[in-house]
């Protein structure tokens, strides 16, 4: 870094003039660099270096230094048409001495700025976020990247920092992952500081000491990327802008139209702001070697990745990329910077190198048919000829009369056409021919023109799926990706919104997949108009074949997993209306996706893999065809995982009754914690409540304890009329009012009605408790002590009439974290070394506080090898019998076949979710046991 003094001059106190020009109301500059803001930015006898521009180019930041102080970071805005003052910032509020070179992130709610003491040390970054008013708190940011001394710090189109590093004095990277920037790399350049990146990270800037000669001063130098992903050689941006002075700090403007730099003429070698056209950049830019398939372009994964970078896509708007059916012609159009012209440019692979060839003037939305002859052009198409194409012609009546965008075809002959309009409300149509006569067109059905904006269909060549651009309330801001298959009846089904992956709050649209069919074309375009040219691995989109429209499937993506499975209102569904799996998903050799379940490998660590694989062969014939997932875990660690029907990895299914089991482990941690203790249990309910007017309660009721709410056997009778109506009035029975009613409202309380009695009002006290003890609420105190102490964060719990959550049924929780219960249980209250639950409390969930009568054995339980079934703490122990062994079985039971099966005895953990009104732990003691030497 040049400076370390800066002279300093007074600022205006009254707004500038009326902006002609978004760039402070300067005269634009052509290819020579001209002197910025005299007088006002660049001010005599002051540093100026690192300025920025908000990408609606109405905020203007940039760092000044006088002779002998620490930095500063100034600002303007444009309000009303006029520049306002320049004003100092403050952003750390005095915890930094020096603040400078600040830098927007792209989507503008960020801020990022290099701070640092007083006497040069500590030099790190940091961010503000924007807010109502203005920004908010500094943070020093949380990243390895400031494990050094770093500054000026600079941010791609999606989100990668670059960054210099002081002590090594070179430019390094930092790629954004989920929100962080948990690593660093160099950026592997030969040399430079003050890296600026392009939004595309096609072109890298620099400034470093001239090479060769005897010129002690900085200039201003360009990286390429190649082909390969590396950089290309450093190239000087001419004399245009390096001059005989140092030139420092360059930064291109968000919409990519001029280049910042500093220049260091003012006498005594202080910097002024420079500027100058960007077409700097491209004049200096080596003419690309394209070799190989696709433009020589390295293929994208699953992620979309911009399709060649300052070739293709530019930082002018780029759109609709497609190749020619045989794949050796490769189109797109272009808009011209500052005016409304497209053109259309393409390359043609002569000899295995791509070439550049002519550009024309764009008509419509050109796509080729699938037979390469015919140039579709909106409601106009032109023809191959023997040497080029014919004249364009009109596709005539009804067309002509249609605003067509995009028109193409199938192999079949099927057209499928949008229609533009002012409101969004033109739909896609489809045109087929029947009996060689193309029949007029007609509408999709709502499964395609759902929402607004619908366009730029694209038709797979068999017809077997579309794809298109479109808008609707479950979107992700701005225009998105959807996809639709051909059913089997011949219809469509609905559309399916394309992800998190593909879709983000801005455009996305014009999708096009090559004629191999092997990646997805497509457009996302930003707010500022320009746009760039992604493509993706087609995978993406058979991954989506089998979920249904609300973008369910056996790999759920962050956004399913936010859905309740009770209530979606939004989208009007429920856990019934998931779609049923197409086929099993069976992994017999889990991933781990560091949520605290540690993994193995079936038939390597524990297991027999043919025994359980054939139990799931079993399942895909239909013979437990409401099973929806299962996963089995040995000595902790995770073996088998397999979901099926309506069992999804990633999304929280209904627990019902095993709901009962974790007010139990909520109860037995606030146990831990010393909120109570184990003799408490033997105390009276009323004991621990407030406000219950004991004056009302039924015969006995004052006399029901802990233990007996615990064990179901606390002789509370509650009508069918009277269970009606809690839920009917909430409002009435809000907080311990819930409570009092039970208390009220039951039969007398005698020594025969003290039997286990399944009913759910016990459980509902028992919740009430908890919150009566606990600091905060039960609700809280579940959410941070119990599930987060678990990393149990996607869950729901519904709550009660009295507003808490339901003791006794109404939660939801991903079969990996019932996994986690149950290896809790088994490791009698541990988890990953940290002991959550006394190993007291838990040995009580596996004993027989008491055992069922016959009759209640046959109404729980059903099969051959079950045996000896109990109750205790709401948790169901039992005997499973392989052979001539016995194992004690520790478990939690709900409606629909939901369980967790802990056998001590075999270190095992069998999670099983489903939704049948039988169970499956039959099917467990026959097929799983023995696969693991029971």
């Amino acid at each position: 870094m040049k400076p370390t003094v800066l002279a300093f001059s007074l600022l205006s106190i009254a707004p500038l003039a009326a902006a002609d020009s978004p760039y402070f109301d300067q005269e634009l500059p052509g290819a020579k660099a001209k002197l910025f803001a005299k007088d006002t930015v660049s001010v005599t006898g002051r540093y100026e270096y690192g300025i920025a521009f908000s990408k609606d180019l109405d905020e203007m930041y940039f760092s000044g230094q006088q002779d002998g102080k620490p930095a500063a970071i100034y600002s303007s805005k444009l309000v009303d048409g006029a520049w306002q003052p320049i004003k100092q910032e403050a952003f750390t509020k005095g915890q930094k001495a020096g603040e400078m070179q600040p830098f927007f992130s792209p989507d503008g709610k960020q801020l990022f700025f290099t701070a640092y003491n007083a006497d040069f040390t500590d030099t790190k970054f940091w961010t503000v976020e924007r807010v109502a008013d203005g920004w908010g708190a500094a943070k020093k940011l949380a990243s390895p990247i400031n494990d050094s001394e770093v500054f000026y710090s600079t941010l791609a189109g999606n989100g990668d920092l670059f960054f210099t590093n002081i002590i090594e004095s070179s430019v390094y990277h930092a790629p954004l992952v989920e929100g962080e920037y948990p690593k660093v790399d160099e950026a592997g350049i030969e040399f430079g500081i003050h890296g600026f990146i392009s939004p595309q990270q096609d072109y890298l800037l620099v400034d470093a000491k001239a090479a060769g000669g005897e010129r002690k001063d900085s200039d201003i130098y360009v990286y390429f990327k190649q082909p390969d992903g590396d950089w290309s050689k450093p190239v000087s941006l001419g004399s245009e802008v390096n001059s005989t002075h140092s030139e420092t700090v360059p930064s291109v403007t968000p919409d990519g139209k001029y280049l910042f730099f500093s220049r260091y003429d003012e006498e005594g070698g202080i910097s002024n702001f420079y500027w100058i056209s960007s077409e700097v950049i491209d004049e200096v830019r080596p003419a690309p070697k394209l070799t190989g398939p696709y433009l020589g372009q390295k293929p994208p994964g699953k992620s979309p990745e911009v399709f060649a970078p300052g070739i293709v896509s530019t930082q002018l708007r780029d759109y609709s990329g497609f190749f020619s059916p045989d794949m050796s012609e490769f189109y797109f159009t272009r808009k011209a910077r500052d005016e409304n012209k497209w053109s259309l440019i393409s390359y043609k692979n002569q000899n295995g190198n791509w070439q550049k060839q002519s550009t024309e003037p764009r008509v419509g939305r050109p796509i080729f048919s699938p037979d390469g002859n015919t140039m579709h052009l909106g409601k106009q198409f032109k023809t191959r000829t023997a040497d080029g194409w014919s004249e364009i012609k009109s596709l005539g009546a009804p067309y002509e009369d249609i605003r067509i965008m995009r028109l193409m075809s199938s192999a079949k002959g099927t057209y499928v056409l949008d229609e533009a309009t002012r409101d969004g409300s033109g739909p896609i149509r489809y045109s087929r021919v029947v009996d060689g006569k193309r029949q007029a067109p007609q509408p999709f059905g709502p499964e395609i023109n759902a929402g607004k904006w619908n366009a730029h269909p694209f038709i797979a060549p068999d017809e077997s799926y579309m794809i298109w651009d479109g808008e609707r309330t479950s979107g992700y801001g701005d225009n998105d990706l959807y996809v639709s298959f051909r059913q089997p009846d011949g219809s469509w089904g609905e559309g399916i919104n394309m992800g998190d992956k593909i879709n983000t709050e801005v455009a996305e649209g014009g999708a096009i997949v090559t004629p191999d069919g092997k990646y997805l074309f497509f457009n996302r375009t930003g707010d500022d108009g320009n746009g760039d040219i992604y493509w993706v691995d087609t995978k993406v989109v058979e991954e989506l074949r089998y979920r249904d429209a609300n973008n369910l499937s056996a790999t759920a993506t962050p956004l399913e997993a936010k859905i309740k499975h009770w209530n979606m209102p939004d989208i009007k569904r429920n856990f019934w209306h998931i779609p049923l799996l197409a086929q099993p998903w069976v992994d017999a050799k889990p991933s781990d996706k560091n949520d605290g379940i540690a993994v193995g490998e079936l038939g390597v660590d524990a297991g027999h893999t043919k025994a359980i694989l054939a139990l799931t062969e079993e399942v895909a014939d239909k013979q437990h065809d409401k099973l929806d997932s299962l996963l089995i875990a040995h000595k902790g660690k995770l073996l088998f995982e397999s979901y099926y029907a309506r069992g999804r990895i990633d999304l929280p299914h209904p627990q019902s009754s095993v709901t009962k089991a974790y007010t139990t482990l909520a109860l037995g941690r606030a146990m831990e914690l010393g909120y109570l203790t184990l003799a408490d249990l033997d105390k009276p309910i009323v004991s621990f409540l407030k406000g219950i007017d004991r004056s009302k309660l039924g015969e006995g009721a004052d006399k029901i304890t802990l233990q007996s709410a615990l064990d179901m056997n606390s002789g509370l009778q509650i009508s069918d009329e009277d269970d009606g109506k809690y839920d009917a009035n909430p409002e009435k029975y809000s907080g311990v009012g819930l409570v009092q009613a039970f208390l009220e409202d039951t039969a007398p309380i005698t020594d025969d009605s003290r039997r286990f009695e399944y009913l759910g009002a016990n459980p509902i006290m028992v919740m009430q408790v908890i919150e009566s003890l606990v600091p905060g609420s039960a609700e809280s105190f579940v959410r941070t002590e119990v599930f987060g102490k678990l990393g149990i964060t996607n869950y729901s719990w519904r709550n009660d009439a009295s507003g808490l959550a339901r003791g006794e049924t109404g939660s939801s929780l991903t079969s990996r974290d019932m996994l986690k219960l149950g290896i809790l249980v088994m490791n009698d209250g541990q988890f990953n070394g940290e002991q959550l639950l006394s190993q007291e409390f838990v040995q009580r969930l596996k004993q027989h506080n008491l055992s069922l009568t016959d009759q209640q054995s046959q109404d729980f339980y059903s099969g051959a090898n079950l045996s000896n079934p109990g109750y205790t703490n709401y948790w169901w122990p039992f005997d499973m019998t392989v052979g001539d062994k016995t194992y004690s079985v520790t478990s939690a039971q709900g409606a629909g076949g939901v369980a967790i099966l802990v056998i001590d005895q075999l270190e095992l953990v069998i999670v099983v979710t489903g939704h049948t009104r039988e169970s499956f732990l039959q099917m467990a003691a026959e097929k799983i046991l023995p696969a693991f030497g029971g």
